[in-house]
Protein backbone atom coordinates (compact mmCIF):
# COMPACT_ATOMS: atom_id res chain seq x y z
CA UNK A 1 0.00 0.00 0.00
CA UNK A 2 1.41 3.54 -0.97
CA UNK A 3 1.10 5.70 2.11
CA UNK A 4 0.95 9.69 2.05
CA UNK A 5 4.56 9.69 2.75
CA UNK A 6 5.38 7.27 0.13
CA UNK A 7 3.58 9.99 -2.16
CA UNK A 8 4.98 13.00 -0.98
CA UNK A 9 9.05 11.05 -0.76
CA UNK A 10 8.25 9.93 -4.62
CA UNK A 11 7.61 13.19 -5.91
CA UNK A 12 10.29 14.98 -4.24
CA UNK A 13 12.27 11.66 -5.64
CA UNK A 14 11.11 12.27 -9.13
CA UNK A 15 12.28 16.21 -8.93
CA UNK A 16 15.41 15.14 -8.65
CA UNK A 17 15.20 13.19 -12.62
CA UNK A 18 17.01 14.59 -15.58
CA UNK A 19 18.43 18.26 -15.54
CA UNK A 20 17.30 18.80 -11.95
CA UNK A 21 19.82 16.82 -10.09
CA UNK A 22 22.77 18.74 -11.59
CA UNK A 23 21.02 21.70 -9.45
CA UNK A 24 20.86 18.88 -6.03
CA UNK A 25 24.75 18.25 -6.78
CA UNK A 26 27.66 19.16 -8.54
CA UNK A 27 27.76 17.88 -12.48
CA UNK A 28 31.42 15.47 -11.08
CA UNK A 29 29.70 14.01 -8.14
CA UNK A 30 26.36 13.14 -10.81
CA UNK A 31 28.62 11.90 -13.21
CA UNK A 32 30.41 9.23 -10.45
CA UNK A 33 27.15 8.47 -9.55
CA UNK A 34 25.98 7.19 -12.43
CA UNK A 35 29.35 5.20 -12.75
CA UNK A 36 28.29 3.39 -9.01
CA UNK A 37 24.84 2.33 -10.32
CA UNK A 38 26.27 -1.09 -10.41
CA UNK A 39 27.80 -0.99 -6.99
CA UNK A 40 24.45 -0.61 -4.89
CA UNK A 41 24.93 -4.12 -2.58
CA UNK A 42 21.53 -3.19 -1.23
CA UNK A 43 18.93 -0.78 -1.50
CA UNK A 44 15.66 -0.45 0.85
CA UNK A 45 13.31 1.89 1.95
CA UNK A 46 12.65 3.40 5.36
CA UNK A 47 9.37 3.12 5.69
CA UNK A 48 8.05 4.99 3.02
CA UNK A 49 10.08 7.78 3.81
CA UNK A 50 13.44 7.60 2.42
CA UNK A 51 16.42 4.90 1.44
CA UNK A 52 19.14 3.09 3.08
CA UNK A 53 21.97 1.37 0.79
CA UNK A 54 24.99 -0.24 1.24
CA UNK A 55 27.13 0.98 -2.09
CA UNK A 56 30.52 -0.38 -2.54
CA UNK A 57 33.49 2.38 -3.57
CA UNK A 58 36.83 2.25 -1.82
CA UNK A 59 35.33 0.45 1.25
CA UNK A 60 31.17 -0.12 1.74
CA UNK A 61 29.44 2.76 3.07
CA UNK A 62 25.90 3.49 4.18
CA UNK A 63 23.83 6.10 2.47
CA UNK A 64 20.84 7.54 3.59
CA UNK A 65 18.51 9.89 1.46
CA UNK A 66 15.68 11.62 3.05
CA UNK A 67 13.67 14.76 2.90
CA UNK A 68 14.30 17.41 4.93
CA UNK A 69 11.82 19.93 6.71
CA UNK A 70 11.34 21.30 3.46
CA UNK A 71 9.94 18.51 1.70
CA UNK A 72 13.19 18.60 -0.05
CA UNK A 73 15.52 15.40 -0.89
CA UNK A 74 18.77 15.20 1.04
CA UNK A 75 21.19 13.07 1.39
CA UNK A 76 23.88 11.39 4.04
CA UNK A 77 26.97 9.04 3.47
CA UNK A 78 29.45 7.33 5.68
CA UNK A 79 31.92 8.28 3.43
CA UNK A 80 34.23 10.94 3.23
CA UNK A 81 31.97 13.12 1.34
CA UNK A 82 29.56 13.24 3.96
CA UNK A 83 26.70 14.87 1.68
CA UNK A 84 25.08 14.77 -1.24
CA UNK A 85 28.05 12.43 -2.90
CA UNK A 86 28.06 9.80 -5.12
CA UNK A 87 26.80 6.87 -3.64
CA UNK A 88 23.47 9.37 -2.88
CA UNK A 89 23.82 10.20 -6.53
CA UNK A 90 23.69 6.13 -7.27
CA UNK A 91 21.08 5.86 -4.85
CA UNK A 92 18.74 8.24 -6.49
CA UNK A 93 19.32 7.18 -9.58
CA UNK A 94 18.75 3.21 -8.94
CA UNK A 95 15.29 4.35 -6.84
CA UNK A 96 14.05 6.50 -10.04
CA UNK A 97 14.65 3.63 -12.01
CA UNK A 98 12.82 1.03 -9.77
CA UNK A 99 10.16 3.25 -10.40
CA UNK A 100 9.81 3.84 -13.56
CA UNK A 101 9.93 0.32 -13.96
CA UNK A 102 7.20 -0.46 -11.23
CA UNK A 103 9.51 -2.48 -8.91
CA UNK A 104 9.13 -2.62 -5.64
CA UNK A 105 12.01 -1.30 -3.13
CA UNK A 106 11.74 -3.46 0.10
CA UNK A 107 11.28 -2.21 3.50
CA UNK A 108 14.62 -1.99 5.54
CA UNK A 109 15.50 -4.83 8.29
CA UNK A 110 15.72 -3.21 11.51
CA UNK A 111 18.83 -4.45 11.95
CA UNK A 112 20.23 -3.30 8.32
CA UNK A 113 18.49 0.09 9.19
CA UNK A 114 20.28 0.38 12.43
CA UNK A 115 23.71 -0.40 10.91
CA UNK A 116 23.33 1.88 8.64
CA UNK A 117 22.72 5.14 10.59
CA UNK A 118 24.87 3.94 13.30
CA UNK A 119 28.09 4.24 10.63
CA UNK A 120 26.75 7.76 9.08
CA UNK A 121 26.23 9.08 12.46
CA UNK A 122 29.98 7.70 13.58
CA UNK A 123 30.93 8.98 10.36
CA UNK A 124 30.28 12.31 10.99
CA UNK A 125 31.48 12.49 14.86
CA UNK A 126 34.86 11.80 13.26
CA UNK A 127 34.85 14.26 10.32
CA UNK A 128 33.22 16.72 13.57
CA UNK A 129 36.53 15.66 15.65
CA UNK A 130 38.88 16.03 12.94
CA UNK A 131 37.61 19.48 12.30
CA UNK A 132 38.34 20.43 15.54
CA UNK A 133 41.48 19.83 15.71
CA UNK A 134 42.61 20.81 12.57
CA UNK A 135 40.59 24.49 14.14
CA UNK A 136 42.80 23.85 17.05
CA UNK A 137 45.79 23.97 15.47
CA UNK A 138 45.11 26.63 13.14
CA UNK A 139 44.16 28.32 16.16
CA UNK A 140 47.42 28.13 17.93
CA UNK A 141 49.44 29.10 14.69
CA UNK A 142 47.41 32.20 14.49
CA UNK A 143 48.67 32.95 17.91
CA UNK A 144 52.24 32.19 17.50
CA UNK A 145 51.62 34.55 14.03
CA UNK A 146 50.07 37.22 16.98
CA UNK A 147 52.94 36.85 19.25
CA UNK A 148 55.70 37.05 16.71
CA UNK A 149 54.17 40.07 15.20
CA UNK A 150 53.70 41.50 18.61
CA UNK A 151 57.45 40.77 19.47
CA UNK A 152 58.73 42.61 16.26
CA UNK A 153 56.39 45.33 17.15
CA UNK A 154 58.14 45.87 20.31
CA UNK A 155 61.55 45.19 18.99
CA UNK A 156 60.97 47.99 16.63
CA UNK A 157 59.67 50.20 19.07
CA UNK A 158 62.82 49.34 21.08
CA UNK A 159 65.25 50.41 18.29
CA UNK A 160 63.31 53.84 16.97
CA UNK A 161 63.40 54.93 21.40
CA UNK A 162 67.12 54.51 21.03
CA UNK A 163 67.83 56.66 18.01
CA UNK A 164 65.01 58.85 19.45
CA UNK A 165 66.81 58.79 22.50
CA UNK A 166 70.76 59.14 20.94
CA UNK A 167 69.11 62.14 19.13
CA UNK A 168 67.96 64.39 21.90
CA UNK A 169 71.09 63.60 23.54
CA UNK A 170 73.05 65.43 21.00
CA UNK A 171 70.27 68.18 20.59
CA UNK A 172 70.25 68.82 24.22
CA UNK A 173 74.06 69.57 23.84
CA UNK A 174 73.65 72.02 20.70
CA UNK A 175 75.41 70.02 18.67
CA UNK A 176 72.36 70.24 15.39
CA UNK A 177 74.10 68.48 12.50
CA UNK A 178 75.50 65.56 14.75
CA UNK A 179 71.95 65.17 15.47
CA UNK A 180 70.97 64.90 11.71
CA UNK A 181 73.34 63.03 10.78
CA UNK A 182 72.24 60.24 13.49
CA UNK A 183 68.62 61.00 12.86
CA UNK A 184 69.06 60.27 9.33
CA UNK A 185 71.50 57.13 9.36
CA UNK A 186 70.26 53.86 8.79
CA UNK A 187 70.15 51.16 10.97
CA UNK A 188 72.25 47.88 10.86
CA UNK A 189 71.26 45.22 8.42
CA UNK A 190 68.46 43.48 10.24
CA UNK A 191 69.68 40.16 12.18
CA UNK A 192 68.56 37.70 15.30
CA UNK A 193 68.43 40.94 17.61
CA UNK A 194 67.38 43.38 15.05
CA UNK A 195 64.18 43.16 12.96
CA UNK A 196 63.65 46.44 11.50
CA UNK A 197 63.30 47.02 8.26
CA UNK A 198 64.30 50.23 5.84
CA UNK A 199 60.73 51.40 5.35
CA UNK A 200 59.13 50.70 9.34
CA UNK A 201 63.03 52.62 10.52
CA UNK A 202 61.99 55.69 8.34
CA UNK A 203 58.70 55.56 9.01
CA UNK A 204 59.33 55.76 12.57
CA UNK A 205 61.69 58.99 12.23
CA UNK A 206 59.34 60.57 9.74
CA UNK A 207 56.32 59.73 12.85
CA UNK A 208 58.85 61.47 15.12
CA UNK A 209 60.05 64.70 12.82
CA UNK A 210 55.97 65.15 12.28
CA UNK A 211 54.90 64.94 15.84
CA UNK A 212 58.00 66.04 17.82
CA UNK A 213 60.86 67.67 16.16
CA UNK A 214 59.65 70.24 13.50
CA UNK A 215 57.75 72.88 16.28
CA UNK A 216 61.28 72.59 18.63
CA UNK A 217 63.65 72.29 15.81
CA UNK A 218 62.47 73.12 12.59
CA UNK A 219 66.18 73.96 10.63
CA UNK A 220 67.18 70.11 12.29
CA UNK A 221 63.93 68.80 10.70
CA UNK A 222 64.16 70.27 7.25
CA UNK A 223 67.61 69.27 6.94
CA UNK A 224 66.31 65.19 7.64
CA UNK A 225 63.36 65.49 6.11
CA UNK A 226 65.07 67.02 2.71
CA UNK A 227 67.90 64.06 3.33
CA UNK A 228 64.52 61.05 3.60
CA UNK A 229 63.30 62.90 0.50
CA UNK A 230 65.98 62.81 -1.65
CA UNK A 231 66.88 59.21 -0.73
CA UNK A 232 70.00 60.05 -0.47
CA UNK A 233 71.80 57.32 1.46
CA UNK A 234 74.90 55.35 -0.27
CA UNK A 235 74.11 51.62 1.16
CA UNK A 236 71.29 49.76 1.65
CA UNK A 237 71.76 49.21 5.30
CA UNK A 238 74.15 50.89 7.59
CA UNK A 239 76.33 53.34 5.79
CA UNK A 240 73.89 55.96 4.87
CA UNK A 241 74.79 59.46 6.43
CA UNK A 242 73.91 62.89 6.49
CA UNK A 243 75.18 64.51 3.40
Amino acid sequence: MITEMDQKFQKALAELDGQKVFEWTDKKTVGRGYAYLDKIESLASEGGAGLVAKVQGTKAYFTHVFMDNDGRIDAECSCPAGYRCKHAVAVIMAALRKHKSACDIPEAREDFLDEALSEIEGAKARKSAKQAERDARVSATEKDEERHRAEVEARREKAFQERKSFFEVAISQGLHDEAARRFVTLPPKPGPLFHVSREDFLSDFERFVHKALSAKYPAVADKIMKAMQGNRWKQPYGGGKYP
